[in-house]
């Protein structure tokens, strides 16, 4: 007969009324709470400290490092043949669809691994280059790029900078202008499905009817050698464009190559989850997985959904608080 877990009390806190002993769960950990001060990790019966949870930060929190265990292999320098640079610009063939843009006011441009992407030593593209005093012309088997070099000095501009995905995908909206809106876009993912019922929209993704779409990476964080992830140099640009036509399949293979291979989901992912947006203290946690454990219902994966780190009285500079 199944089981509630709240029948007994409105305060999913409570214990519920005394009931008949059932079976203990037979496991080979059980999970306790370290200590006050490490409030996202528990440790097993071996005591060895597991991390119950990891939050997707959007804004830049320098300092926040990763073990060496969870880091993850990169290959983050461009193959030398591939890369056109000047003063403050950079270009990076990555594939004969894919060019990286970077723009630097110092010069000293980005090799390190960022938050997005992790690999970009790919083998040499075959590419036309020609330049001039007033125009940098770069071409492949699929796109086309043009570059003002009259403004190399300042930050791209949609005069100054644009792509054009080769093949005669469209007429006129298969040109990627710098910082204007990517048309056709088809969509890739939702960041979250809070407050959704039916339908919503979808972020931008990496394919477009039109043949070219870009991808912003400039505001992400990278790694220093030592997993740390540290913010860019301020008012720098990293941009990858994607222009290979409607050949969907190689976009989405390079983009793969680009930010490594989607993991398998572990075999405990697939059990019960427990997850409620709920401000739960230790205390009370551990009682909900006691009940848990009392009314022989298999468990997972538990999820401390909220309040887990610290969200009063948080320097302004690491955030608000808030890391959904």
């Amino acid at each position: 007969m199944p089981t509630s877990l709240g029948a007994a009390s409105d305060n999913p806190d409570e214990a519920a009324a005394p009931t008949p002993p059932r079976p203990r769960l037979r496991s080979n950990r059980r999970f306790h709470r370290v200590s006050d001060d490490e409030s996202a990790c528990f440790a097993g019966s071996s005591g060895r400290r597991v991390p119950v949870c990891f939050a997707r930060t959007r804004g830049r929190q320098d300092g926040v490092s990763l073990p060496a265990h969870l880091r993850l292999p990169t290959a983050p320098i461009a193959a030398s043949e591939n890369v056109v640079v000047g003063a403050h610009h950079r270009f990076s063939v990555l594939t004969d669809g894919l060019v990286r843009l970077e723009y630097s006011p110092s010069g000293a441009f980005e090799d390190r691994a960022s938050q997005t992407v992790l690999r970009r030593a790919t083998p040499p593209v075959e590419m036309t280059v020609r330049e001039n005093e007033r125009q940098l012309d770069l071409s492949t088997a699929r796109f086309h790029l043009t570059y003002d070099l009259g403004t190399a000095d300042a930050p791209f501009t949609p005069e100054g900078l644009s792509v054009q995905c080769a093949g005669n995908v469209s007429s006129y909206h298969s040109v990627w202008r710098y910082g204007e809106p990517v048309e056709g876009n088809l969509g890739g993912t939702a960041r979250t499905l809070d407050m959704v019922d039916g339908r919503c929209a979808l972020e931008p993704g990496i394919c477009s009817i039109n043949g070219v779409t870009a991808v912003d990476d400039s505001m992400t964080l990278v790694f220093a050698d030592d997993g740390t992830l540290v913010s860019r140099e301020p008012g720098s640009i990293d941009v990858y464009v994607f222009a290979y036509g409607r050949d969907y399949a190689d976009a989405l293979r390079a983009f793969h190559e680009l930010t490594g291979p989607v993991p398998v989901l572990p075999r405990y992912a697939l059990g019960n989850w427990w997850s409620r947006y709920h401000r739960y203290s230790a205390e009370s946690y551990e009682r909900l997985l006691d009940r848990f454990d009392a009314e022989a219902v298999p468990l997972s994966v538990a999820v401390l959904d909220m309040d887990w780190h610290l969200v009063d009285e948080v320097d302004p500079r690491h955030g608000s608080g808030w890391t959904g």
